[in-house]
């Protein structure tokens, strides 16, 4: 009976550990949060996803393309500035549209932050 109960218990923590793994996504919103050692554990994470869109989303965060939308914290990848600045999709790159002045704060990348990056990208 203890064998059977010590089963169950393993079998409820591998199922809870698996539904606790972050998706791109969610780790995509953790950029902007904390210091530059903690995006480069992010950046970390992004890579160990094996995700295909990773690889892009990492590009745009080293060419400080990426920003956070104030209104909902949406991540956006935003090239162009001023009156032409557009916002794209970061995982899909489908266009979003134009950006407001000030309605999105830039991720900032830091030299360190870029080679972490580099690694992760391989």
């Amino acid at each position: 009976m203890r064998l059977i109960a010590t089963v169950v218990i393993w079998f409820g923590l591998v199922l809870a550990q698996g539904a606790a793994a972050q998706t791109l996504e969610d780790l995509a919103r953790q950029l902007p949060d904390g210091n530059f050692n903690d995006r480069a554990e992010v950046v970390a994470a992004i890579a160990a996803t094996g995700d295909s869109r990773a690889e892009g989303l990492l590009e745009a965060l080293s060419g400080g393309e990426l920003q956070r939308r104030n209104a909902d914290g949406a991540i956006l990848r935003v090239t162009g500035k001023g009156a032409s600045a557009v916002a794209f999709d970061p995982m899909t790159g489908a266009e979003i549209g134009p950006v407001a002045a000030r309605s999105a704060e830039p991720i900032r990348v830091n030299n360190s932050l870029r080679r972490a990056i580099r690694a992760a990208i391989g």
